[in-house]
């Protein structure tokens, strides 16, 4: 679909942490932000001069106070998504190796879910991109 309106790319970058049960995290935005409500992968910007390793390596140490290592993150796939007033391009990273014990540290719910579960959520349109290869990932 061509578009000729101008609208920002926004550079954010997520990942899929598998837990030993074969269940991914999921994080639902919490009130105050955009999209509250809305469940998601955890995530967040990349920010200027930073590597797409180091913004999820920080993004997770900031928001679930978990630590991961450049060698555990693999990558996973990508999302473009054209929301109303921004381009979002998601490069994701699948993760199964992590320190820490999960911590909300943005007042945010967290869940580990199984595929079925995460189709029966309220999903950003970007993530919901992800709940086809998420199901081959699984299965």
């Amino acid at each position: 679909m061509m578009n000729n309106n101008k609208k920002a790319l926004v550079l954010v970058v997520s990942a899929v942490l598998i837990n030993v049960e074969k269940k991914i995290l999921m994080q639902k935005r919490p009130k105050g932000k955009s999209f509250s409500g809305f469940w998601e992968l955890p995530g967040g910007k990349v920010e200027l001069y930073e590597s797409l390793e180091s913004a999820i390596i920080r993004e997770l140490k900031e928001e679930l106070d978990i630590n991961l290592k450049q060698k555990d993150l693999k990558n996973f796939t990508f999302v473009g998504h054209e929301y109303n007033d921004f381009y979002l391009l998601m490069p994701v990273y699948k993760c199964e190796k992590w320190t820490g014990s999960i911590k909300k540290n943005e007042n945010q719910k967290t869940k580990f879910c199984d595929i079925n579960e995460i189709k029966k959520m309220k999903i950003l349109e970007a993530d919901s991109k992800l709940i086809e290869p998420l199901e081959l990932l699984l299965s």
